[in-house]
């Protein structure tokens, strides 16, 4: 299982170069320049072949890449709460906690 940024296929179908499900998919929706469905850059866990994957998929090696990412979406993300926590400083602490969460989740799904 990898941590995947993806978008949907034209038909607004999850992707074809995912076996199985994506699991906790749909995260952290930020709009891109692609035509509907394949309008959002999505984030979520996977089963992948990373040496077959499409220009348009990434794979998010490690938290602090992870973090990296959320920061430089978060002010491109349609979260009313998230321009609000930036006007109020506590951007910082949502990031930290929305990454942690995920992480965790993403972890629960590659136990050692």
């Amino acid at each position: 299982m990898h941590l995947i940024k993806y978008t949907l296929t034209a038909e607004g179908t999850q992707p074809d170069y995912v076996v199985g499900d994506v699991l906790s998919g749909g995260q952290l929706a930020t709009p891109n320049d692609n035509l509907s469905p394949q309008d959002w850059t999505l984030v979520g866990v996977g089963d992948v072949d990373e040496n077959n994957l499409p220009g348009n998929v990434e794979i998010i090696p490690t938290k602090q890449a992870f973090s990296d990412y959320v920061n430089s979406i978060w002010d491109h993300t349609l979260d009313d709460q998230a321009n609000i926590d930036n006007n109020l400083g506590l951007a910082g602490d949502r990031i930290s906690s929305c990454v942690d969460s995920l992480w965790d989740k993403f972890n629960g799904f590659n136990p050692d």
